[in-house]
């Protein structure tokens, strides 16, 4: 047992330790990304020699989650097309209209989710952050008070509530708004 830990001391000194963790981190991260553009490129590639609609999901994902907004767009939208009653199809191509600022487009896709889902907070906050990214704050405002009365409400749609509140120059009920997550903040921290 000594042997090894002398052993190991020698190779790998204290010093290094730091290096050692910068160094894993950084190259992990590389990694990653490179994964990630394999990935891509492997389902391009597939759904270019097979086109099924799995592989099209599949590089829709990989599009989605490597930021590239404007490829998943369009997967999605073709993923519409062959599955139009899907859900997650549909919602996902909203989001990207959205990170593309199509908000109009998103709006007109999101409308139907959002009634056939009405216990989506996630979904109808998306909806909300679309109306009020093309200046419809009245529109954006219903939405945030409807998914706060579903209660168990991320944090994050308090304060984009409150902002949009202070945008339009409501305070009161900013304040108002602020004052429950902090209260729910409170709470949850008990």
């Amino acid at each position: 047992g000594t042997d090894y830990v002398n052993t190991l001391t020698k190779l790998c000194p204290t010093w290094m330790c730091p290096v050692l963790f910068v160094t894993a981190f950084v190259f992990g991260i590389l990694g990653a990304l490179i994964g990630l553009a394999c990935c891509k490129k492997h389902f391009a590639k597939a759904y270019k020699l097979a086109p099924s609609t799995q592989h099209l999901a599949q590089l829709a994902f990989v599009q989605f989650k490597a930021n590239d907004f404007e490829g998943a767009e369009d997967s999605y939208q073709k993923l519409c097309t062959k599955s139009p009653d899907s859900l997650t199809f549909r919602y996902n191509y909203a989001v990207c209209l959205y990170e593309t600022k199509k908000y109009t487009q998103a709006i007109a896709i999101l409308l139907p989710i959002v009634q056939q889902n009405p216990k989506s907070a996630a979904m109808a906050h998306r909806l909300a952050l679309c109306f009020e990214a093309i200046g419809q704050i009245k529109n954006a405002a219903l939405i945030y008070e409807k998914i706060i009365k579903l209660g168990k409400v991320p944090a994050e749609i308090y304060l984009d509530y409150a902002h949009l509140l202070v945008f339009d120059a409501d305070y009161p009920k900013a304040e108002n708004i602020l004052k429950k997550l902090l209260i729910l903040l409170i709470i949850s921290l008990k």
